[in-house]
């Protein structure tokens, strides 16, 4: 691999772009490396390696029993003890493996004398309980020196290494390898609920390198954690620029013009008031439903999207295709059209997304389509848009028995309104179209980051010749 030294080099860079380019490449050269017979023995060095450690041999294949002990989470304390003392640091703070604030720690009463364990730098802190074999065992690690007496959550466990074998931030990474999460689900123990034991997880195996070449991997990694950050917080802040724009390009409650508007349409007039639905409104209104599961004709091959929550948690707010289908024998009636809303009225409240193909959605869903003698009139994006306050209003309006749904009545009154010139509409809609566009980018490059991360989660800690 001393001919790919560049290449490492490069691939531990902040460039998302450098590691999606290279791809083909990177896999042909894996793939040439790897190819091994029965007999071949595993060399305990990862599969990328930066060049300063070409030649400081092999990583140490290590238990963890031989390495350090296990220490117990908070023990023998009552629902009264929290809520006054000092931080302890919660499963869902471990769970989620963010840096940890000790800030915005619970806290907990540590009597005089009584027996907890503290936490320290370097500590490795475990869930032991999870509905999922996936979950159990996730870590976080204490990276930093402790200014005051800190504790964990009973339902966590702590491994703590002797004779400092592992350099905090590296250990962070190295309990998050694949080769790591799979020795985890392997010993999960449970049905309905998952549990870890400290013996079983003591029998776990990992490769671990030097101290020097564990803050190269960790600082390589660091990186790529620092890009992924900083783009979260430019996608918070673009987020947050559009829900500021969207208050003043709309009339806000009492007014009949937004706040902020165009030159040319300075002196546009007044915005026109109508209602959502009902007999002479803007939309006519229909309801989703399910056809019957029990009909596999209505399933098999099918060829026309049926929406559900689903679509809109996956796949965001403007769905061109679904996750499921059904066939042209299961549709009563006429598809939701392209250019349509779906709003859910049932169950969860408020969820909205625009319809770019002729569909069906499921009965938490109400249809909401503009009527074919107003459709030179209302633009189907500026509806959209508009559905940010026609979602509020859903979630401040609905019943309060039984099953939770909106007060349907209502929404076909809703009060909407419309710029008189169809310019003005499209208008608002290319900047907030041009925002969502940003948005998409941003996201799309968290994703690839994350992917870039777990790449080398995967090259720079598992060996070669190893089966996968």
């Amino acid at each position: 691999m001393n001919e790919n030294h560049t290449y490492q080099q490069s691939m531990c860079s902040h460039s998302a772009a450098s590691f999606e380019s290279n791809t083909a490449t990177r896999r042909q050269r894996d793939d040439n490396e790897t190819k091994t017979t029965a007999n071949d023995t595993v060399r305990l060095v990862p599969q990328l390696r930066f060049p300063e450690f070409q030649d400081a041999g092999e990583w140490q294949l290590v238990t963890l029993k031989d390495i350090g002990r296990t220490y117990n989470g908070l023990t023998g304390k009552s629902g009264e003890d929290f809520g006054i003392g000092e931080p302890y640091v919660s499963y869902k703070q471990v769970f989620n493996g963010t840096n940890i604030s000790i800030e915005e720690c619970p806290l907990v009463a540590i009597k005089n004398g009584e027996k907890q364990t503290k936490l320290k730098k370097g500590d490795i802190l475990v869930t032991i309980s999870s509905e999922t074999a996936q979950e159990i065992g996730m870590v976080n690690v204490i990276t930093e020196d402790l200014k005051k007496s800190v504790y964990l959550n009973s339902f966590c466990f702590i491994f703590r290494s002797q004779n400092n074998c592992f350099i905090p931030s590296f250990a962070k990474y190295l309990f998050n390898t694949p080769a790591y999460r799979r020795q985890i689900t392997s010993i999960a123990q449970g049905i309905t609920r998952y549990n870890l034991s400290k013996d079983n997880f003591l029998k776990l195996k990992l490769f671990i390198p030097g101290l020097q070449e564990q803050q190269k991997i960790a600082s390589c990694l660091l990186s790529i954690d620092d890009e992924i950050s900083e783009t979260k917080q430019k996608l918070e802040q673009l987020k947050a620029h559009k829900k500021a724009l969207l208050q003043k390009l709309f009339p806000q409650r009492g007014k009949t013009v937004p706040e902020l508007r165009f030159p040319e349409f300075k002196d546009a007039g007044e915005w026109e008031e109508d209602t959502l639905g009902g007999e002479c409104g803007v939309c006519e209104l229909r309801n989703g439903y399910t056809p019957s599961k029990y009909n596999n004709a209505y399933w098999t091959n099918g060829t026309i999207p049926w929406f559900r929550m689903e679509d809109i948690r996956k796949h965001g707010r403007i769905l061109s295709d679904s996750i499921q289908h059904i066939t042209p024998e299961a549709v009563k009636g006429e598809l939701f059209e392209a250019g349509s809303i779906i709003m859910s009225t049932t169950a969860t409240i408020g969820e909205y997304a625009l319809l770019l193909a002729d569909s069906l959605a499921n009965q938490r869903f109400t249809n909401i389509v503009i009527r074919k003698s107003r459709k030179k009139e209302v633009d189907s994006y500026f509806l959209f848009y508009y559905c940010n306050y026609i979602s509020e209003w859903c979630k401040r309006n609905t019943n309060t028995g039984g099953l939770l749904s909106v007060d349907m009545d209502g929404l076909k009154r809703y009060k909407i309104y419309i710029p008189k010139d169809i310019k003005e509409q499209k208008k608002i809609v290319d900047v907030l179209r041009s925002i969502d566009k940003s948005v998409n980018e941003i996201e799309q490059k968290i994703e690839t980051l994350k992917l870039h991360k777990q790449f080398f989660l995967q090259k720079l800690f598992f060996p070669k010749n190893q089966q996968q």
